[in-house]
């Protein structure tokens, strides 16, 4: 972060501790569905920087993974049946690694923004 200029550092210190946070859900083998609340950090981080600094294609289908296998992936909404299934499938262990992924990508970016002088954010 010594490249990174002063306003950015919040930025990607923010990321850093998204990816940790997802590492921890990651390797602890006591995870419960609880746990996943965590995920609040790695999420704001991707939409700070969709809303904010650059509507960049992978954060975007990043979050659109996770609003869909994730958050809209309930019992209410899709049936007990198709629920189980996809928690079957490890659906918040996916998101999980999409939201890690999704936070290395975007603090390297903007740290390779930042040592090249350059400020990748969109007008």
């Amino acid at each position: 972060l010594k490249d990174v200029a002063p306003e950015l550092q919040s930025f990607c210190a923010l990321g850093q501790g998204g990816a940790i946070l997802c590492a921890m859900l990651l390797l602890s083998p006591m995870t419960s569905k609880q746990h996943f609340c965590v995920l609040f950090a790695p999420l704001s981080l991707c939409l700070v920087d969709v809303l904010y600094r650059r509507r960049d294609p992978v954060v975007c289908s990043a979050l659109v993974f996770v609003f869909l296998f994730g958050a809209m992936a309930g019992k209410d909404l899709l049936g007990e049946a198709l629920h189980r299934q996809l928690a079957g499938y490890g659906s918040l262990t996916w998101c999980t690694l999409v939201c890690f992924a999704t936070c290395g990508y975007v603090v390297r970016r903007v740290s390779k923004s930042a040592a090249k002088g350059g400020c990748d954010r969109q007008e």
